[in-house]
């Protein structure tokens, strides 16, 4: 980054070079001298900046030191960041608890999505929910949510982006450094050219600016508002937290069978209940079309040929 930064600066200078030979020669020759020092001393209060800010990193800052007048930092930028899948038998009374208990800790759901199937066995609807809250809140939301329902997997991350929170803040001090001392270069430009060339340069310094912010406030609400995110599933039966004995293996394993032989058997009667419509239709058909096939048969005579051969006469038709 300061190697881009040295290289703007040298092409801004020969842009004041250039441009401003036409003009008086002492008057562009102070107009560089002074942009020259500007420029130099807006890179070595980066690079002084950066420095110090690397320096209390490593030496393990945490007591709210600052590190210069116009830099604080208090402690370690870190993005905490907890994943939890949980079960329960109470959906609607446990996802009314939790989205009341993120609002008393000062937080909000994010996102949010919610499955809700037509028919389980064990396992019913579902949801997802990705909630900020305050950083110090975390662990009291994690506790809530323990409370609440059966935790079956967790996991928390914590990253550490003080290296990279300094690296940007120094860069941004720096550009406003640069940025005042080029307004003050303006007042005292004598040409239209040097004019031009100062306000290139500080279109550049302000778009670089503007990204530094927001890059610093992404960080300061990712470090301010910790994430969880919530796998909520409906179930009959809660996955036991301690691996069970053989006999509780058994005894579990026939409940179970047992409950599936039971829905089986109402799923069955309800699907038999269902379809009364479409086998009432049927049964009409079926019971028009025997009518309608016995008339034909019979009128072929066929009837009259099983009585002849079941008395052992021949059919009179053969007389």
């Amino acid at each position: 980054m300061r190697r881009w930064f040295s290289l703007g600066c040298a092409i801004v200078l020969a842009g004041i070079l250039i441009t401003g030979c036409g003009s008086n020669k002492s008057s562009s020759q102070s107009m560089y001298d002074a942009v020259s020092n500007e420029m130099a001393i807006a890179e070595t209060t980066m690079a002084a900046v950066e420095s110090k800010g690397e320096m209390e990193y490593e030496e393990g800052l945490g007591d709210g030191t600052a590190v210069n007048e116009e830099v604080d930092f208090t402690g370690r930028k870190l993005i905490k960041t907890v994943s939890m899948d949980v079960e329960t038998e109470e959906f609607d009374e446990l996802v009314a608890k939790l989205l009341s208990r993120v609002s008393g800790l000062g937080g909000y759901v994010e996102n949010s999505s919610t499955n809700n199937p037509s028919s389980y066995v064990n396992r019913g609807r579902s949801a997802n929910y990705m909630i900020r809250v305050p950083s110090e809140r975390l662990d009291e939301l994690v506790g809530n949510v323990t409370e609440l329902a059966n935790v079956t997997w967790k996991e928390e991350n914590v990253q550490d982006i003080t290296l990279h929170y300094v690296d940007v803040e120094s860069h941004k001090i720096a550009l406003q450094t640069e940025q005042d001392r080029l307004l003050v270069l303006m007042e005292q430009a004598e040409s239209v050219e040097d004019l031009i060339a100062i306000e290139e340069r500080l279109s550049e310094i302000r778009y670089q600016i503007q990204n530094y912010e927001s890059t610093l406030r992404t960080y300061d609400n990712q470090v301010n508002y910790s994430t969880l995110h919530l796998a909520i599933a409906e179930v009959k039966k809660l996955t036991p937290q301690e691996e069970p004995g053989v006999w509780e293996r058994i005894r579990e394993g026939f409940s179970e069978n047992l409950e599936r032989v039971m829905v089986g058997t109402r799923d069955f009667l309800i699907g038999v209940i269902v379809d009364i419509p479409y086998l009432v239709i049927w049964g009409v058909v079926l019971f028009l079309g025997f009518l309608i096939g016995k008339k034909v048969v019979k009128k072929k005579g066929f009837w009259s040929f099983k009585k002849f051969r079941s008395k052992g006469k021949k059919d009179p038709e053969e007389k």
